[in-house]
């Protein structure tokens, strides 16, 4: 329990990971879902719903396969319990998709229109209410305030409520503001932080 396999959500780029995640019977799954051009995955916002939606379901008959049911709901998890049967999506660069960085609210305002849509559209899924359990997100260029990452943690809140799901934060270093990232993301309804072991993060010193 608690470890996670890795991967982009795109049938191509999550292949691999899936049958990493057939042989070894990995208990979870984080996907990597980026909105605008990245070093590390490509996806063009408008397919990024359904293509979120299309590997959770395919997640979830493995899971089901390697005997991980849907885990209990979120709040009746303690926090010294590791995760089994789980997704979490990372939101790699939603404050540079909604243009927050040091600016009064959303620039972006057809944007944020789309995403509204497409987390409506995941929340009414059964599979995705059953297999994600967290929505967490990041800004990789370290240019985001404690205040744009609280307006954030905010706005997602509407949409992934406290009983189903972790928000969680992972904030960069570069305006010399990072740690305060995740106080004022609890400020403003997110439970925490989160960290990963890739080869991003041994390079720029997370």
């Amino acid at each position: 329990d608690g470890c996670f396999v890795m991967c982009a959500p795109s049938a191509g780029e999550r292949a691999a990971a899936m049958r990493v995640l057939r042989r070894f019977a990995v208990p979870n799954v984080f996907l990597d879902v980026t909105t605008v051009d990245n070093d590390r995955f490509n996806i063009d916002v408008n397919s990024m719903g359904a293509m979120v939606l299309d590997a959770v379901r395919e997640i979830d008959e493995i899971l089901h396969g390697s005997f991980y049911p849907p885990p209990r709901a979120r709040s009746a998890r303690g926090p010294w319990e590791a995760p089994c049967g789980e997704v979490y999506i990372n939101l790699v660069d939603v404050l540079e998709r909604l243009d927050v960085i040091f600016s009064a609210g959303f620039g972006d305002k057809k944007a944020q229109s789309v995403l509204e849509g497409i987390f409506r559209n995941w929340t009414a899924d059964k599979v995705f209410q059953e297999r994600v359990t967290a929505i967490i997100y990041e800004e990789a260029r370290g240019l985001g305030s404690p205040n744009d990452y609280g307006d954030v943690a905010l706005w997602l809140r509407k949409f992934f409520p406290e009983d189903r799901f972790l928000i969680l934060v992972h904030a960069h270093g570069g305006n010399g503001l990072e740690n305060q990232v995740p106080l004022s993301v609890v400020e403003h309804g997110g439970n925490g932080i989160w960290g990963g072991f890739i080869p991003q993060a041994a390079q720029v010193g997370h």
